[in-house]
């Protein structure tokens, strides 16, 4: 097992990077039964659970880091909090921002703080733990502000450049590694990776990606399975919270996700 991507040994994993797919589906299988339980017990609790959980597994993250990096980075109880966040702002208890000007405000900060890592990040930073915290609380602001409606990080993010690398994201992941790993691998393709292969290897990558995304499967899934999720109304407003099923409760949280 490897704690990082560009380790001797992870440079030969082709298809290293679905790793986070398994914590994933190991966070929706058992999240929706934190749900339950939380509901029977009662709704406001929801919140106090969850917190405590992201905090729980943050500080066991941190202290993980410096006992066993790989079982940090790829076990599901060190990484839960980084999912737990997203979660967090998906409760029906959290209330949008009250006006533009917050809204603006917060996701601004949260663009800021998001790009703080891209420089002060590198390959001495111990990772998870407390420095996964910040790209996460960043992402969440950028969510919880769009809450609200409109505002001018959200105009950005909603730009046709933008909304392409969105559109093709989930590919562009599927393929951006063994892009990567076969110009590293021995005796695939001798070419070293240094800075001036990034922009030929980015260059495939979102080519490849947009050619997968074209495909018949991408698209049957987006515009069936995705589109269908945004046009209908998931959890009617005018429903009263008590009256909600817990399975309901948890599929909004996870599509929100």
């Amino acid at each position: 097992m490897v704690n990082d991507y560009f380790s001797p040994l992870a440079n030969s994993i082709t298809l290293l990077h679905l790793w986070s797919l398994g914590i994933e589906e190991q966070f929706y299988i058992l999240f929706p039964l934190l749900i339950m339980l939380c509901r029977r017990i009662r709704m406001r609790a929801t919140i106090l659970v969850i917190g405590t959980l992201c905090i729980l597994s943050l500080a066991a993250s941190q202290v993980m880091v410096g006992v066993n990096p790989s079982g940090a980075f790829y076990l599901l109880p060190f990484r839960a909090f980084e999912l737990l966040v997203g979660c967090l702002i998906a409760l029906p208890n959290v209330k949008p921002p009250r006006n533009v000007a917050v809204a603006t405000v917060t996701a601004s900060v949260g663009v800021g703080a998001l790009v703080v890592p891209l420089f002060a990040f590198d390959a001495e930073t111990s990772f998870p733990g407390l420095a996964a915290l910040l790209p996460c609380l960043s992402s969440a602001m950028i969510v919880w502000a769009g809450e609200y409606g409109t505002n001018a990080v959200s105009r950005f993010l909603a730009t046709g450049p933008v909304t392409y690398i969105g559109r093709i994201s989930y590919s562009l992941y599927l393929v951006h590694w063994p892009l990567i790993g076969c110009n590293i691998r021995p005796g695939v393709v001798e070419l070293p990776l240094h800075r001036a292969t990034v922009p030929i290897q980015a260059f495939s990558a979102i080519a490849t990606a947009d050619i997968q995304s074209r495909g018949i499967l991408d698209r049957f899934d987006y515009f069936l399975v995705w589109m269908d999720h945004r046009k209908r109304r998931i959890w009617p407003r005018s429903r009263p919270e008590g009256k909600q099923g817990p399975g309901l409760f948890s599929l909004r949280l996870q599509i929100s996700l």
